[in-house]
């Protein structure tokens, strides 16, 4: 059994780079296609979801399908680049970079686009020289601000020393111009050759882990200098940490989600897709399989353990990122657990994912202050997968959660309760209250020959207490 999962391998160019994709977002990627391919004017969209919901592998996998679909496009790595102190500076040489990795069919275009940016590289170095020296005469200027900022300082400056300043400021201003323009030239590239789409995509990822400042400048420069007829941009950001840095940087009274819709025209939230095949092919990747092949007392099939995988992850609403710790929990105990001992798998992956996303409900039932119908109320019919309630794994589950904090000595009881009753009412046999009963029976048997001494519930609670030790 893995212990890591492997890193998710996008297929280089030709290939189909959705094809290990099992969130199905090439749909997402076509549909995201279909609007920016519409695009004439300047457009900042942002792709939107929770850290580790999948947004950087989404990205550049869309970016490669854009590509070979003949788009100019770029990809930039704000986090990586956040030490510059202007990101203009670290943005163009990425553009330079990127654009020499692209794998264009048309090596013509590809060197006449390296050109061009090459040329926006050199125009964006003289800028934030110029940029650099009037911030240092004035503290700090933001270029979209220069007639405050102008008029801000003009009463402390005069003959001479006004000249200069302002012409230092005019030569900033006309360099901004210059980069418009080199930037125009690019898009005029695409436009004027029938072998290339006209929008130039600008992949911006990581926003939302930036420094405060960095990550409020990169936007000002975006809107500011980039504003040109066919340039889009593509933000990849967790909306809810990048307004705690905005406010991080103004301070916690601004409203941020406001703030931020002066930069972005449209947000697409990416979508929690169904994980069923993205877990099943997780179960085969960590290699499962031998988990059941050695354990001869496993109760619950492979096939129980990925139902319950994916409705509490639907329930819980679970990122990728979330869904792959609670695979290296379950890894752990599986390696830490003698084989002979029967970790009662349903129950065991609802207790770690609780224990690793809803802790204090996970607190409150082990320690006897929530019982198994607040539980499913809370979990499950809350967040509109009820239905898996009602299936056999949901009421197996139940069973679970209903007695699996019970003593062996209660349990005892509790079996022997429950076979009167089915003995008493075998007329009813087809009735679904009686088959609900015999399930639980054989749930409440399974546990009570496990021969723990306390409780089932008690005993996995000690496992993911040991797997917790690990820093994951």
């Amino acid at each position: 059994m893995l212990l890591k999962k492997p890193e998710f391998i996008i297929p280089p160019s030709p290939g189909n780079p959705f094809e290990n994709c099992k969130l199905d977002r090439d749909d997402c990627a076509k549909y995201l296609t279909k609007i920016i391919s519409s695009l004439d004017e300047p457009f900042v969209m942002a792709v939107s979801s929770k850290w580790g919901g999948g947004k950087t592998t989404f990205m550049k996998m869309w970016q490669q399908k854009l590509a070979q679909e003949n788009y100019i496009s770029f990809y930039f790595n704000a986090w990586k680049n956040d030490y510059v102190t202007d990101p203009l500076l670290s943005f163009i040489v990425e553009m330079q970079k990127s654009i020499k990795a692209e794998n264009w069919v048309h090596s013509d275009l590809k060197d006449e686009a390296a050109r061009q940016v090459k040329t926006i590289t050199n125009v964006g170095f003289h800028f934030v020289k110029r940029a650099l020296i009037t911030s240092a005469k004035i503290g700090t200027v933001n270029a979209l601000d220069i007639d405050k900022e102008i008029e801000k300082y003009s009463a402390d400056l005069a003959g001479e020393a006004a000249e200069k300043f302002f012409a230092l400021v005019e030569r900033q201003s006309n360099e901004q111009e210059k980069f418009e323009t080199e930037l125009r030239k690019l898009v005029d590239l695409a436009n004027n050759n029938n072998d290339l789409k006209s929008q130039v995509i600008i992949f911006v990822d990581e926003l939302d882990r930036c420094r405060p400042d960095f990550a409020v400048k990169l936007l000002e420069r975006i809107k500011h200098f980039f504003g040109v007829n066919g340039i889009v941009f593509v933000l990849g950001i967790d909306k809810d940490q990048l307004c705690e840095s905005i406010k991080g940087f103004y301070g916690s009274g601004l409203n941020a989600e406001l703030y931020l819709k002066r930069f972005i025209d449209l947000e697409y939230r990416l979508p929690i897709s169904d994980s069923f095949n993205l877990i099943s092919s997780w179960f085969t990747l960590y290699d499962y399989g031998s988990y059941f092949d050695e354990r001869k007392n496993v109760g619950n099939s492979k096939n129980d353990m990925i139902s319950t995988f994916c409705a509490v992850s639907k329930a819980l609403e679970l990122t990728p990122r979330d869904q792959e710790q609670g695979f290296t929990y379950l890894t752990l105990i599986f390696r830490i657990t003698p084989i002979v001992e029967d970790l009662h798998e349903m129950y065991l992956v609802l207790l770690i994912l609780l224990f690793l996303n809803k802790h204090d409900i996970y607190k409150k039932y082990v320690l006897g202050n929530l019982d198994a119908m607040e539980l499913e109320n809370e979990i499950f019919r809350k967040s509109g997968v009820s239905q898996y309630i009602g299936s056999i794994d949901g009421k197996m589950l139940s069973a679970y959660l209903k007695n699996g904090m019970l003593e062996v000595n209660e349990l005892g009881k509790k079996i022997n309760d429950l076979d009167r009753y089915l003995i008493d009412n075998r007329s009813n046999s087809q009735s679904s209250m009686y088959q609900d009963i015999r399930l639980e029976f054989t749930v409440c048997h399974r546990m009570f020959d496990s021969k723990i001494n306390n409780s089932v519930g008690n005993y996995i609670d000690s496992k993911i207490n040991e797997a917790s030790r690990f820093a994951i």
